[in-house]
């Protein structure tokens, strides 16, 4: 498969969706997440950070978490408070295989694993602008705009679901792509996280909106587009099922 080729379809489909929810959201007000604590850092910088909106709270963790990385003597801490208190996995256990992963992002190689949703949040931190989160509220999102672009001969990304309940229950995302068509095909295992950050890197690239400051906004609106169940709203109104 030529990734690159992937990655200039899919922007073509995307980006007109992202383009306009930019115009009809601002970051500012959708992006809502901020139930953690800010213990990880010293005090003049938790008193910025607690006088900062939650858009510009996580845009400020992001750069200041990606200098503090640097320090390998604080990597196990930081990326505990990544994956536990900011993504919100507390109960997560599962840190076999982080470093090596890291590691092979590092060589731009993926190493496929089943704790993408949270060894991703450490990722988009370490490596800012180049690698992003991969979760079930991304995943969703961007199904939903493949799904609306209505072409299902392209490959649709796999879902991630974790421990996410709130997503799996209210979206059933798969079983609405199987009811529009049973034979979905979805992209590689091995594949689909290299082809997403590259979709969002190239589309920050090309696209011309001044509120596009970094390319991890993309992925926050689409986290924010999932998380403010816009998309529900979207399926509900969009899609109805008969049973005769």
């Amino acid at each position: 498969m030529n990734i690159e080729n992937e990655v200039k379809a899919l922007e073509r489909i995307i980006t007109p969706f992202i383009v306009e929810y930019f115009q009809k959201y601002s970051l500012k007000e959708l992006y809502i997440w901020d139930k953690f604590d800010l213990d990880i850092f010293p005090d003049n910088e938790r008193t910025i950070l607690s006088k900062l909106n939650s858009f510009e709270k996580n845009v400020k963790i992001k750069h200041l978490l990606n200098k503090k990385l640097l320090d390998e003597n604080r990597n196990k801490e930081l990326y505990d408070w990544i994956i536990k208190k900011w993504g919100g996995i507390r109960k997560f256990k599962n840190f076999n295989g982080l470093e090596c992963f890291l590691d092979c992002l590092s060589k731009n190689e993926y190493l496929s694993m089943n704790t993408i949703a949270s060894f991703s949040k450490v990722a988009s931190f370490k490596y800012l602008n180049k690698y992003f989160i991969y979760d079930a509220h991304v995943s969703c999102a961007l199904n939903w705009i493949l799904i609306k672009n209505g072409d299902f001969n392209i490959k649709f990304f796999p879902l991630k679901f974790g421990e996410n309940k709130d997503i799996s229950e209210n979206y059933n995302m798969k079983t609405i792509l199987t009811l529009i068509n049973n034979e979905i095909k979805y992209y590689d295992e091995k594949l689909y996280y290299i082809i997403y950050c590259e979709l969002l890197n190239s589309i920050f690239k090309n696209i011309k909106n001044d509120n596009i400051k970094e390319s991890f906004y993309i992925e926050m609106i689409l986290f924010s587009i999932s998380k403010s169940r816009k998309i529900i709203n979207e399926i509900k109104e969009k899609i109805k099922i008969s049973v005769i």
